[in-house]
């Protein structure tokens, strides 16, 4: 019996080592780049030696524990060494060639030869931001035959087992290109195989009559819950006297110049979008004592010295604040012009800007005087004309953009989104109110006493609210984008705090502490948000994210850290409260735990799948891979409680449980604020 312990802690201990391993080789990357992390750590034949001493010592326990009784859980553990093999797989016969290719130049270092016959940039429409780098090309084979391929941004060409990725272009304006051609006979397959060996057992281990998660949810210690969560408080700043004010177009005229078109962050979107923008970096938040975001900007662009008088907040964002308010000053951030030139090509104009010599007289008139016109009729009170010239503006804007014009439901959503988004009051509500929650539910528990009724009718209706509120401001941004907003650390952690509300009140039958942790941790989701940014402006998607598999890759994972949050949050109220209610929160745990686990493996290697799609390569030591990795791992090990009998004691678990929470921390904001890589959010 001790010998079996013995071996059964090898391949744990194997991996705590190659833990540290990895988590080292992240700060060395911090400090000297990832070429020295990977000549020290993760290229090294000591580090490939610990993978091998660990496949080899878990090999050796599976078969002692004759795990292939048991089909899914054997299936589990195979598919982890299957995506090991195809790894090292990858490392003896894989082949990587960096190509670089001026238009007409043709390469033959491969066993076919590459001409770059042209490269190409597409725009999105009615602007100059990038939405694809297409390279079109030539391949020619031994017998002289040609076939023109074309290679993108999560487009590769395969040929003859080779495949081709977009992996640079010359910003000078060359039309050269960098391609990256690799050849992996064998490691991709085998670890696909695992990929996909590891989803099905996963999902059947979920069904299986007899495995322990089907067990834990008939445990008699699993008591049906009582309450759920709270909603949204909405704060209202208090209000100047109006005297006091500054000046400003009547909400009206203000509304209708939000109405009109502008080019912000390289993509046109109504002027409201601006003037929100504008309000939130220069006073904190999206309207300032009782006026809009666009009476704000009006009276930016129609009375800007008394405006220059009003105080900013005080943050440490000084000199981006002073640039934007020159900016507003001199009119250079009004790009509220489209014109057209000889050729048809559209570009955006502020009042200031050097106009094309082919521009009309008239429209050159227009241009000049539009704004001088608006400010002499906003002096002198005369709105009813001002709405007239307003309206006038959004015409010709309009008739300039013509097909390019963006959709009304587009611009309606983008503007909907902009009234509603109120993250910071909601996120102060959520955490006050869920930490409130939290504490009297704790206590409640630990007297063995039932909540009172109203509070859990009233944490219902909050969280209830919550979830559908937050559900629409994900699907305005989503319109209003055109594509599923989870491409930033401010989109994210919405979407995480969404995931977190909903899970609450749909749980909230079975765990009865689900109603505070979700309205906690989901206002704690929001404050982040709020800290990233303040509801940042949205921005045109980056060619390389433009992947449905990216949406998935972020969708799962931040489902896996809302069952991992939920878990800390049980461990640190296990610990507050007695042993009886920390074997019962024990069982919760682990009954969120194992598809927390399942949920961060699969996003794991979807997210593998993307990269190599998109850039070639599955796996390339990235801080944010490496950290998630470390976390599938920390957490994996608090499921193997049978090899470690520690961790079956309910007080050892849910300290471990809490203290696990930190690599989820380390693997988000970690990554992000310090250690930064290629994965890290701006």
């Amino acid at each position: 019996m001790k010998k079996n312990r013995i071996i059964r802690l090898i391949p744990l201990t194997v991996m705590a080592l190659t833990i540290i391993a990895m988590a080292v080789g992240t700060f060395i990357e911090k400090a000297e780049g990832p070429v020295v992390a990977a000549d020290k750590v993760y290229h090294t034949l000591w580090f490939a030696l610990l993978w091998a001493l660990f496949f080899v010592a878990s090999a050796v326990v599976i078969a002692q524990a004759k795990l292939i009784r048991r089909p899914l859980t054997f299936g589990i553990h195979l598919a982890f060494g299957l995506i090991l093999i195809g790894a090292l797989l990858t490392t003896l016969t894989g082949q990587k060639h960096r190509l670089e290719l001026a238009p007409g130049e043709t390469n033959s270092e491969l066993p076919f030869s590459i001409t770059l016959e042209e490269f190409e940039i597409v725009h999105h429409s009615g602007t100059q931001a990038p939405q694809n780098f297409v390279s079109h090309l030539t391949i020619g084979d031994a017998t002289g035959g040609q076939t023109p391929m074309d290679v993108s941004m999560n487009h590769i060409g395969r040929y003859h087992g080779y495949r081709l990725y977009m992996t640079g272009y010359d910003e000078g304006g060359s039309g050269a290109v960098v391609l990256t051609a690799t050849h992996d006979p064998w490691g991709i397959g085998v670890t696909y195989t695992g990929y996909i060996l590891l989803l099905l057992s996963f999902i059947g281990f979920f069904f299986e009559k007899d495995s322990r998660f089907r067990q834990l949810l008939k445990s008699p210690l699993l008591k049906q819950g009582t309450a759920l969560v709270l909603l949204l408080l909405v704060a209202c700043g208090g209000a100047r006297a109006k005297e006091s004010l500054p000046p400003t177009l009547s909400r009206q005229s203000a509304d209708l110049l939000g109405h009109s078109y502008v080019l912000y962050q390289d993509r046109v979107c109504p002027l409201q979008t601006l003037a929100r923008d504008v309000s939130t970096k220069l006073y904190g938040n999206p309207s300032y004592h009782g006026l809009t975001a666009e009476q704000v900007l009006s009276g930016w662009m129609f009375f800007p010295a008394q405006w220059m008088e009003v105080p900013t907040k005080v943050g440490k964002h000084l000199q981006e604040q002073q640039e934007l308010q020159m900016m507003l000053m001199s009119g250079t951030l009004y790009k509220i012009y489209p014109v057209r030139d000889s050729a048809g090509a559209l570009a955006w104009y502020s009042p200031g800007d050097h106009l094309p010599m082919t521009i009309g007289e008239e429209e050159f008139i227009f241009i000049r005087q539009h704004l001088r016109y608006c400010t002499e009729l906003a002096f002198n009170s005369d709105f009813a004309t001002l709405d007239t010239v307003l309206n006038k503006l959004t015409r010709y804007q309009e008739k300039r953009l013509g097909a390019e014009l963006p959709s009304a439901a587009r611009m309606g959503a983008e503007r909907a989104w902009n009234r509603l988004s109120r993250t910071k009051p909601v996120a102060m509500a959520c955490t006050t109110l869920g930490l409130l929650f939290f504490a009297y539910m704790v206590y409640c528990l630990g007297a063995q006493r039932r909540p009172r009724r109203w509070t859990t009718l009233a944490g219902t209706i909050i969280t209830v609210g919550l979830s559908l509120y937050l559900l629409l401001l994900f699907v305005l941004r989503w319109v209003a984008q055109g594509f599923i907003p989870l491409t930033n650390g401010y989109e994210t952690m919405c979407f995480l705090a969404l995931c977190l509300a909903v899970l609450a009140w749909a749980a909230q039958r079975k765990i009865s502490l689900s109603l505070p942790c979700g309205m906690l941790m989901a206002g704690l989701a929001l404050m982040v948000a709020m800290m990233s940014g303040s509801n940042p402006a949205m921005t045109q998607m980056a060619p390389v994210l433009d992947s449905p598999l990216l949406c998935i890759h972020v969708a799962v994972i931040m489902l896996s850290y809302t069952l991992l949050a939920f878990v800390m949050l049980m461990g640190i109220a296990a610990l507050i409260g007695g042993r009886e209610l920390q074997e019962r929160l024990q069982v919760v745990s682990l009954i969120m735990l194992y598809p927390a686990v399942f949920l961060l493996a699969v996003g794991i290697f979807i997210g593998a799948v993307w990269a190599n799609v998109s850039w070639g390569t599955y796996w390339s030591w990235d801080p944010k891979e490496v950290w998630a990795l470390i976390t599938l791992i920390v957490y994996g090990l608090l499921l193997h409680g049978h090899s470690l009998p520690a961790l079956q004691k309910p007080r050892t678990y849910h300290w471990y449980a809490v203290l696990a929470f930190l690599s989820v921390l380390v693997t988000y904001f970690g990554v992000n604020l310090v250690l930064g890589g290629m994965h890290s959010y701006a």
